[in-house]
């Protein structure tokens, strides 16, 4: 195989995948998994050590995970569903995004023992996993940061209050990765 084999550059980069951390939890059913970051954190530098981009775009209704190493492309597609509730699209995106990029990758996540099992000592309660990161109408820094991408986009938060609000309650509980994204979006309202 030559090496600009996209197969071959990802089967190299998947052998240097860090191990993938199961690093939150679902605050509904108390199950652990690897958010998008971790997800990303682990296995980004051996994809851009072997020449691999990845890339996820929207395109008609569709989430596309693409990995491309300027020559050849592996494409995945998920597809997303009519929904006009802005804070149930942001947690369907979320999903899409981690899980797709999860299956392109051909990755899974591990718990994380903090090295109990390395070290045979008896299991001792560890501290609680962090709730996931999501957008927190009651939280005012998250306010402050709604504030700051919708006057980088022209908005006048003043003119339009109603709106502003009505948007800040509808991205509560929306994953904060896909904040900007979803801004975005919505700016068409006002």
């Amino acid at each position: 195989m030559t090496e600009n084999n996209l197969h071959s550059q990802l089967a190299k980069a998947s052998a240097e995948f860090l191990p993938i951390k199961k690093n939150m939890q679902n605050p509904h059913y108390k199950n652990y998994y690897a958010d998008l970051s971790e997800i990303i954190r682990c296995t980004q530098p051996a994809l851009s050590k072997y020449g691999i981009s990845c890339n996820q775009i929207f395109a008609d209704n569709k989430l596309v995970t693409i990995l491309s190493n300027g020559i050849t492309e592996i494409k995945s597609e998920f597809p997303l569903p009519q929904e006009s509730n802005i804070q149930k699209f942001g947690s369907t995106i979320t999903y899409a995004r981690r899980y797709s990029l999860s299956a392109i990758l051909n990755v899974g996540s591990e718990s994380d023992d903090d090295a109990e099992v390395a070290v045979s000592k008896p299991v001792v309660q560890s501290k609680p996993m962090p709730v996931a990161t999501v957008y927190d109408s009651k939280n005012p820094a998250h306010k402050q940061k709604l504030a700051q991408i919708l006057k980088s986009l022209g908005v006048d938060i003043n003119v339009h209050r109603e709106k502003v609000i009505a948007l800040h309650e509808e991205l509560n509980g929306v994953g904060l990765e896909d904040l900007d994204h979803l801004i975005k979006v919505s700016v068409g309202r006002f």
